[in-house]
């Protein structure tokens, strides 16, 4: 391969890495909590798909910057489990995954689970 057109390519990715990683400092602890909430329900929508990895690399990118107890990440996934067991509907009947997702989000449970570890 040409060197040339490889280290652009190479500098782009890498940029893109410092951005996302300069974001994710940034957030304070409620948010990375609670995106990691809405990527984990998102993961679990869609197991099968390119969205499902994509949610396991913001999970982890998630997780890594936060500081808050492991605990409260096993505790979520209990909480997501039943959360789950509610069918979410359209008008039209069709089930409707992301709506489930970003209700669970910004649900009392999440807030509940957060609040009782960002406290330790």
């Amino acid at each position: 391969m040409d060197l040339e057109r490889l280290i652009p390519g190479l500098a782009s990715i890498v940029l893109a890495m410092n951005v996302s990683a300069t974001q994710l400092e940034e957030m304070d602890e409620e948010r990375l909590f609670k995106n990691y909430a809405l990527t984990m329900c998102i993961a679990t929508e869609y197991p099968d798909s390119d969205v499902y990895n994509d949610s396991i690399k913001a999970l982890n990118g998630y997780r890594e910057f936060g500081n808050i107890h492991l605990d409260a990440y096993f505790e979520l996934t209990g909480a997501l489990n039943g959360w789950q067991a509610e069918e979410y509907s359209s008008k039209s009947g069709e089930v409707v995954e992301i709506a489930r997702c970003i209700d669970f989000h910004n649900s009392s449970q999440v807030a509940e689970i957060f609040e009782k570890y960002a406290s330790e």
